[in-house]
């Protein structure tokens, strides 16, 4: 599963799903980049995956 979050979770139409789509994180990743924020994902394997959102507060600060 780890190789699935590093090589294909933000990629669109990747799907572990039988129904899904793949297309929801990658729309948010679009739509957050585009507010020069950023997606940070932290998985553990056997305990889940927090995908943190950061936005800035100012419209020209990027996170490094």
């Amino acid at each position: 599963m780890n190789d699935f979050i590093d090589k294909s979770l933000l990629k669109p139409f990747q799907t572990t799903k039988k129904k899904g789509l793949g297309i929801g994180l990658y729309q948010c990743k679009t739509i957050i980049e585009a507010h020069s924020g950023k997606l940070k994902i932290v998985s553990q394997e056997g305990k889940g995956t927090d995908i943190i959102m950061y936005l800035p507060l100012y419209p020209h600060y990027s996170y490094q």
